[in-house]
């Protein structure tokens, strides 16, 4: 039987570690110093570069959340919970007549309910939505700014028709 002698590693072999020369004159102290302001002059560009981008981002911002933008959208919302939640449950609740609440909204479809004005929308369920009185009475007459509600066939929860009167200042 033979055997197999293992191989030493050979000298020559290109994994071998190579001694590392370590170079501490001038030569070196000025490369290290150019490697180093490299760096910093590259994250100095990142940052004046992310600052750059955090301003834009702001202006744009800024340009798309007018109050015009930020009023309507409020009364948008605010009635879309008044009639949705509210008021559509009322309309079955406190029909005395015994008719369904699909003949009662249908006497309503050409002209609408009653105008509902800016105030009402805010106190309306136990004031749930008196936070937003403070930036809409700052543009608002909370008195003249009103909402007419018209159902519309077939007469669900949101299907309805809603014509908007501001009486506010931007």
């Amino acid at each position: 039987m033979a055997t197999r002698k293992s191989a030493k590693p050979s000298s020559k072999s290109i994994h071998a570690r190579r001694p590392s020369v370590k170079s501490s004159g001038p030569a070196a102290a000025r490369d290290r110093s150019r490697r180093m302001f490299a760096f910093s002059k590259r994250t100095i560009l990142i940052v004046i570069a992310l600052a750059m981008a955090a301003v834009i981002i702001a202006v744009i911002i800024s340009r798309l959340t007018t109050p015009e933008r930020t009023v309507t959208s409020t009364i948008e919302s605010l009635t879309a919970d008044y009639y949705e939640n509210y008021f559509y449950d009322e309309v079955g609740r406190y029909n005395t007549s015994g008719e369904s609440r699909t003949d009662v909204l249908t006497k309503y479809s050409e002209k609408g309910f009653t105008a509902v004005t800016l105030k009402q929308l805010l106190y309306f369920d136990n004031e749930r939505h008196i936070s937003d009185k403070p930036t809409l009475s700052e543009y608002c007459d909370l008195d003249r700014t009103y909402v007419r509600i018209t159902p519309v066939a077939p007469f669900g929860r949101t299907d309805y028709r809603v014509d908007y009167f501001y009486s506010c200042a931007y």
